[in-house]
């Protein structure tokens, strides 16, 4: 018998995502489902993973790729998936995709019930509707995240010949009925590698295509597809086209928005109007110009102007009232782009009125001296209630608005709600009330429904007003609700009886003498239960109290959300007094919490650890309490991990039963034998692999921002209750945000200029991220010369303490800013930032970051800069340069061509190296193996790999060429293995937590782990030119050089050491360590002498002679 859903996944080169995938769909909660794999053409190890699946379960089926005359990709994959596939309905998953579980039963129950031809996740719930009705669907077209009806797709003709795009637009504008549900799914992302050339002339055939099918369909098309993806596209790649591309390009790009209809330009922004009009008339080197300054951020704040005796907006793009090109004023008007911005932030009881905090303002325009009216408006019905508001001051909505022209500060609001006031002709009416706004500035009048908080604050209050009569704050469709509840049961408590879950409550309207509670699992179970009465006595609010049981078991045999309902359509209201919990049933446990419209709902999931409570102390330390359903599947700790970098610590707890507490400081977090702060980011905390969880009630009282040091922290709950903190620097209401920024640089920055340079240095490594490198080696050689130079360290993140004899200012703060404008001397490892504009009288030198091995500055072929139309860093920083330092002669071309450098070099060797001749080097190397717990008897192997532009996989994570545990276990019990990955590489795998292999990626300084460090092993790493100072062996793994990045070196004519092909070659030439490096004596000598001839310890003083 036929499946009943096929689900076709192609693949290529995918090893590292495939197997995530493959058991997500295995653990699918629809059963009846056929897995079809298809390859397309992978040279990795995905196949393997395919096929150990298919010997796995038998569901699972391993397709034969397309035939070598065939049209290769993906796109045929598919197409060979959909012939292979053989069941009713049909899916499409590619190998990075996040599918839950759940999510498969959903769909197909949807098409059950509404017989659609196609169900697709969404963000709001409908049922057979269409692409007109729904023409957001074609915001992002794709085939994952959608159930076909097999028929639908074969009386369609459908094919992905074309690309999933097309086909996704075709099916979508094809359907008579589409079913949209809020279910999750999360894309891998698909990059499109087509040209836009040929992506565009296949949307143009797509439009042709719906104009004959679906002519209902193209103004949607038109607007989602063609304007907002492909066009968009095409005028992006005119940045680093050549001139012949470029012409060809704004041909095909002119006939295509020729075909554009009035009513679709005027409904787009003003400034993608312009673009498109330029195109239309094949103003290329116009258009680019406005590419340009749109990418460089110009464009976001471009004054606007009023004009006319209609009182237009217009904005200042390029061109304006130009009579040279006579672009139109209507391309430029920005009247109906003013949509008011307007959010609750906070809504709380102030005694027994509702206090709602929040802001307003139109965009573009200033917030100055505008006016904010408030009013509840009943939805349905007549009713209308002002609200007098209170205004208040909110720099921190300028900060978040991202743009430089205006200023929101005066945006904020309070108001105080009486609840009485939304009674009707004198009486409680069921129903909802909408928060509605009028902003007036400037001549301008725009309302609209105020947004619900963000995160953790959009769950509901509840309060009980009178007998039977409850008043919610809900979030709905993007807008803040005030909801008047009546008739409804509500829930007074729950518990566990024998093998049941006791629901106990309270009915307020009869619902018959038969009935019953129903929980449902959406599209997956239901359950019923006989509703008892507990107690027919007279209530206050004329209520029946009640108690039904329901099977835990079947309740946690379906890991899904469930839904409770009494006869007669009766909602379960969870009021705010009765705590959520959970109960745990052989390894399930079933969360009971609220939903976000305020009811009862329960969650089987595995069991997971449930925050309860957070707050600050005195002496700075966040306390953490919470629960868990099934202590034994607890944990010892918590986990903080970083986002960007994959740095961790752990947090310690201590349990009581079902309850845990633990304690965070984030000022002092132990790490390598440092005490580090958290640094920016976002930070997840972590039950061993899952998210720690946030009690929902308990999530809107997460503690808000709060400074620790020169950080700011905010603790938040994210859309499904994982908890987070993030952390920024402190700097002030003032400094924050680029309104702030630009206002400093104009009036701040301008004003310090002109005063006079002082006896002031200004040290800067890897742009303020760390104290370390040459600028550091400079900085400890004045303090040896007793300098009375005031010396100011710039720090980023201020993730590192103030050195001695120096203070460190913030990045981006005033006193930054007054550093740099008045300081002699400026020694940065890198590039200063783009506002900085050196003066007379001010001394810069380049203390670059290393002897060059791979290609960098203009010698990159594809720079990211050449791929977005950003200005490279090299045009405005180099010009700057004072004095260039090398370690050795052969940079200096290198350094000359690869950033267009035409001033003084300085070969002195690096100031970083210093260390390495240093009479304390012994001592500091035991200081370092101290704070690392490494004992001396042990050899330690340094692993140093650069960094990849391709070493990103699809979860983010950066996973190193060598398997560490492997590597470890081979060399024994005597070696330690400390990874240090470079410092632009992303998040990074955790590395095994046996104390055999460290990650000292965030360790502050490379120079002093090289001295404890017996061996490097690297690959296309410049590490190797500092670590040869020390004359210890390096082994070298090879590697292929990744697109765009050449070497200047040729490594197997040079390498000091053995360049080895695999891992086993590599755990060989350790062990062998003592004869091997005998071997390379004569190349080390010749390879030192080419490369570290002047690092003798007097490098910096070399520096300061020549400068100072």
């Amino acid at each position: 018998m036929s499946p009943k859903l096929s689900v076709v996944v192609p693949f290529r080169n995918a090893e590292e995502r495939l197997g995530a995938c493959l058991a997500a769909l295995a653990e699918q909660r629809l059963r009846d489902l056929e897995i079809v794999l298809v390859d397309a053409g992978s040279d990795d190890a995905s196949p393997v993973a395919a096929k150990e699946a298919v010997e796995r379960d038998a569901r699972f089926r391993l397709v034969a790729p397309p035939e070598p005359g065939e049209p290769g990709g993906l796109d045929a994959a598919r197409d060979a998936g959909v012939r292979a596939a053989s069941g009713r309905l049909l899916a499409f998953v590619d190998a990075g995709d996040a599918v839950p579980v759940e999510f498969f039963a959903v769909l197909a129950s949807s098409l059950d019930r509404t017989g659609s031809d196609l169900a697709v996740s969404g963000r709001a719930n409908a049922e057979r509707t269409t692409l007109v009705r729904r023409p957001a669907l074609l915001d992002d077209p794709s085939l994952a995240g959608t159930v076909f009806r097999r028929s639908f797709w074969e009386r369609c003709d459908l094919t992905c010949a074309n690309g999933e795009r097309s086909t996704a637009v075709r099916a979508l504008a094809l359907a008579g009925g589409i079913d949209v549900l809020d279910v999750p799914f999360t894309s891998g992302g698909r990059p499109d590698e087509r040209s836009p050339a040929v992506r565009l002339a296949l949307a143009g055939a797509d439009r042709d295509f719906l104009s004959r099918e679906a002519p209902g369909a193209v103004r949607v098309h038109d607007e989602r597809v063609l304007v907002r993806i492909e066009l968009a596209a095409l005028t992006s790649a005119l940045v680093h086209a050549d001139e012949a591309e470029r012409s060809g390009l704004v041909a095909l790009g002119a006939e295509i928005a020729g075909r554009l209809g009035a009513s679709v330009t005027a409904g787009l922004p003003a400034l993608t109007r312009l673009k498109l009009h330029l195109l239309a008339r094949g103003l290329g080197g116009e258009l680019l110009e406005v590419v340009r300054q749109e990418i460089a951020g110009e464009a976001a704040n471009a004054p606007v102007v009023r004009r006319g005796r209609r009182a237009r907006w217009f904005a200042c793009y390029p061109y304006f009232e130009d009579a040279s090109l006579g672009v139109p004023a209507h391309v430029y008007d920005v009247t109906d782009e003013m949509r008011p911005v307007a959010r609750v932030d906070r809504a709380a009881w102030a005694g027994d009125r509702l206090r709602v905090e929040g802001h307003a303002y139109i965009p573009m325009l200033d917030a100055e001296g505008s006016r904010v009216r408030l009013w509840l408006l009943a939805s349905g019905r007549p009713g209308l209630v002002r609200v007098p508001v209170r205004r208040t001051r909110r720099p921190d909505v300028t900060a978040a608005s991202g743009q430089a022209a205006v200023c929101h500060d005066d945006s904020g609001f309070t108001a105080e709600i009486d609840p009485a006031a939304l009674k009707l002709l004198g009486r409680w009416r069921a129903g909802d009330w909408r928060l509605c706004v009028e902003i007036a500035t400037q001549g301008v009048h725009r309302r609209r429904t105020l947004a619900p908080p963000r995160a953790g604050e959009r769950w509901p209050l509840d309060r009980e007003l009178s007998p039977g009569i409850r008043l919610q704050t809900v979030a709905e469709d993007g807008r803040q609700l005030l909801r008047v509840r009546t008739g409804d049961a509500v829930l007074t408590g729950h518990g566990r009886s024998g093998g049941h879950l006791e629901v106990r409550g309270v009915l307020l309207r009869d619902p018959g003498p038969k009935a019953c509670l129903t929980a449902t699992a959406r599209g997956l179970a239901k359950l019923r239960a006989r509703i008892e009465r507990e107690d027919e006595a007279e209530r206050e609010d004329g209520g029946v109290g009640f108690r039904a049981l329901l099977p835990l078991a079947a309740l946690t045999a379906v890991r899904a959300d469930w839904s409770f309902e009494v006869t007669g359509g009766l909602r379960v209201v969870f009021p705010e007094g009765v705590p959520e919990g959970g109960y745990a049933v052989d390894g399930t446990e079933l969360a009971l919490t609220v939903s976000r419209s305020g009811d009862l709902c329960g969650i089987s999931r595995v069991p997971r650890l449930v925050l309860t409570e957070a707050l600050w102390r005195a002496d700075g330390t966040l306390h953490l309490a919470g629960t868990c359903a099934d202590p034994g599947s607890g944990v010892d700790g918590l986990t903080l991990r970083r986002r960007d970098s994959g740095e961790r610590y752990t947090v310690p707890l201590s349990w009581q039963g079902r309850l845990f507490v633990g304690t965070l400081t984030p000022r002092r977090m132990r790490s390598l034998g440092l005490d580090r702060p958290l640094v920016p980011g976002r930070w997840d905390l972590l039950a061993g692999d899952l998210p720690l969880l946030a009690e929902r009630r308990a999530a809107a009282g997460l503690p808000g921002p709060r400074v620790s040091g020169r950080h700011e922290l905010t603790m938040l709950a994210g859309r499904d209750g994982a908890v987070l903190l993030k952390v920024r620097t402190a700097l002030g209401e003032d400094e924050r945000g680029v309104f702030r920024q630009a206002r400093i640089q104009r009036r701040h920055y301008a004003a310090h200029r002109v005063r006079p340079v002082r006896d002031l240095v200004v040290f800067d490594s890897f742009r303020g991220r760390q104290y370390s490198c040459n600028p550091r080696g400079l900085h400890d050689e004045l303090r040896r010369r007793r300098s009375d130079l005031d010396c100011v360290w710039v720090t980023r993140n201020a993730d590192f303490g103030t050195p001695t004899g120096a203070r460190t200012v913030l990045a981006g703060s005033r006193e930054h800013y007054e550093a740099m404008a008045r300081a002699r001397y400026l020694f940065g490892n890198w590039s200063q930032p783009e506002w900085f504009a050196k003066r007379d009288g001010q001394t810069y030198v380049q203390c670059w970051h290393g002897t060059p091995l791979r290609a960098i500055g203009w010698d990159v072929p594809d720079r990211p800069e050449r791929r977005t139309g950003k200005r490279p860093w090299m045009e405005r920083d180099v010009p700057q340069w004072d004095l260039l330092i090398a370690q050795n002669e052969f940079s200096v071309p290198h350094f000359r061509r690869a950033f267009g450098y035409d001033r003084e070099v300085l070969v002195s060797g690096y100031p970083r190296n210093d260390i390495f001749a240093s009479a304390h080097r012994e001592r500091m190397a035991d200081a370092v193996r101290l704070r690392l717990g490494i004992s001396s008897a042990k050899r330690v192997v340094m692993y140093a790999p650069t960094w990849r532009n391709d070493a990103r996989t699809g979860d983010r994570a950066v996973r190193p060429p060598l398997d560490l545990a492997r590597l470890s276990a081979a060399l024994g019990p005597h070696h330690v293995l400390l990874l240090r990955a470079h410092h632009l590489a992303p998040a990074r795998t955790p590395v095994p937590a046996d104390g055999a292999v460290l990650d000292v990626s965030a360790y502050p300084d490379i120079a002093e782990l090289y001295l404890i460090a017996d061996v490097l092993v690297t690959d296309h790493s410049s590490a190797m030119f500092d670590y040869a100072v020390t004359g210890r062996p390096i082994l070298f793994l090879a590697q292929d050089d990744e697109e765009g990045g050449g070497l200047y070196v040729d490594l197997d004519a040079e390498a000091p050491g053995p360049v080895l092909g695999t891992q086993d070659d590599l755990a060989d030439a350790l062990r062998a360590l003592d004869t091997l490096a005998p071997a390379y004596a004569d190349r080390y000598a010749a390879f030192q002498d080419r490369y570290c001839r002047h690092d003798d310890g007097r490098a910096a003083a070399r520096v300061l002679d020549a400068v100072l």
